[in-house]
């Protein structure tokens, strides 16, 4: 059995592990870092944590808007590392899949690992792991970048 939490990114339809989910916010004001990797539309203050927002559609190179809008959402994910917020055009649900509805998988789809597929009612949904689904290098960037903003910013 798979729970997962389905968000929306253009035509898209992306599973997370609802395991590695924090919370799901509503878009929001981010703070704007002029150096930064081209994935990383800024730095988000949840209370206290500095967090990156990670732009989906530049990560997996969906060829769609990626300006924050009042209808977007940020689903934080927690990983072994750190917490990472994703922008999503729309968070779907959370559905239970059993298992003959999972078809596992390692292919990679615009430069990140998606673990398995998931048809749910007529759509396919790709489930990435969320700690491959940047690579050691590009969390090497977002610490830095946090760490700089932090150290920077320190009261």
């Amino acid at each position: 059995m798979l729970q997962l939490i389905t968000i929306q990114l253009g035509q898209y339809f992306i599973g997370f592990d609802l395991k590695k989910v924090v919370k799901v916010i509503a878009s929001q004001s981010i703070i704007e870092i002029s150096e930064k990797p081209d994935f990383v539309l800024g730095l988000l203050d949840f209370y206290g944590e500095v967090i990156a927002v990670i732009d989906m559609h530049k990560r997996l190179n969906i060829n769609t808007t990626h300006q924050i809008e009042l209808t977007d959402k940020f689903v934080l994910i927690e990983t072994e590392k750190r917490k990472i917020a994703f922008k999503a055009d729309d968070v779907l649900d959370v559905k239970i899949f059993e298992t003959e509805q999972v078809v596992n998988s390692q292919i990679v789809f615009a430069g990140a690992r998606f673990i398995s597929l998931v048809k749910s009612d007529e759509k396919i949904i790709y489930v990435y792991d969320t700690e491959a689904i940047l690579s050691s290098n590009e969390l090497i960037d977002i610490e830095q970048l946090t760490q700089k903003y932090n150290s920077t910013n320190a009261v």
